[in-house]
């Protein structure tokens, strides 16, 4: 049964919301973790407590871990819920969608998500890449990072026809011979060309700004008709005589 418009944009809207959960609480573990793992140490270098006191220490530590995993289970989940209903008719206006099913599922989900995105990413162009979200920027820029050789070349090719100066960083890593590139010349030449292509696109863009920019008004616009001091001689034969000084 083909979904209206509205069941499409209301998956979206739970993908991304989903993809925006994994990065808040990703970001939240990683602080609760720096703050148990500095409080233990802590604790071990100013006195050293009673054996039950560690082992309540490291209890919490290991309910709240897998407190943690539970919930990133049940995200994912619900993410790959979504995703089976988005992938089999996405379009160029789900991209965005697709890179974060990309990023965030593993196993069969995942694979699927990414076939779909092999797909569509040599579609994109630099009239269409204005449909690239600013997190999809940033997770097309990641993908560059993966092991994935297809993927990898395909989202340089898209980001060769669209791509901003979000991707300059990761694109010049690899570029470098970083990631994948250190192995594989082949990524790193056509790092090295989408590169070339970003930085000419965008000199271009700073280039037709600066032509474009309006000249600036002085302050005081009266000055421009200030008149000369001086007043010229009235009489009409000294206005006419050339090289003499009158006497």
């Amino acid at each position: 049964m083909k979904q209206t418009d509205e069941e499409r944009e209301e998956l979206r809207q739970s993908i991304q919301g989903r993809g925006r959960d994994f990065k808040s609480f990703d970001a939240l573990a990683l602080v609760m973790i720096a703050l148990c793992a500095g409080t233990a140490i802590r604790g071990f270098c100013i006195h050293a407590g009673p054996i039950s006191t560690l082992f309540f220490r490291l209890s919490t530590s290991l309910v709240a871990g897998g407190a943690y995993f539970l919930f990133r289970y049940h995200l994912r989940s619900n993410l790959g819920d979504a995703g089976e209903n988005l992938i089999p008719d996405a379009t160029l206006e789900d991209v965005n969608e697709l890179l974060t099913l990309t990023r965030n599922l593993n196993g069969e989900a995942r694979l699927q998500a990414r076939n779909k995105l092999l797909e569509l990413l040599p579609r994109i162009t630099e009239e269409n890449a204005p449909l690239l979200t600013l997190q999809g920027q940033k997770d097309l820029s990641s993908l560059l990072a993966s092991r994935d050789w297809e993927l990898i070349l395909l989202s340089l090719g898209a980001i060769e026809n669209g791509g901003t100066g979000l991707h300059v960083h990761a694109v010049r890593a690899l570029a470098q011979g970083k990631h994948l590139a250190s192995s594989d010349p082949e990524i790193r030449e056509v790092a090295t060309l989408c590169l070339t292509r970003i930085e000419e696109r965008l000199a271009k863009s700073e280039y037709s700004t600066v032509l474009l920019r309006p000249s600036i008004v002085p302050s005081e616009p009266e000055t421009l008709l200030r008149p000369i001091a001086t007043s010229l001689p009235e009489e009409p034969e000294l206005l006419l005589r050339s090289g003499e000084k009158p006497e």
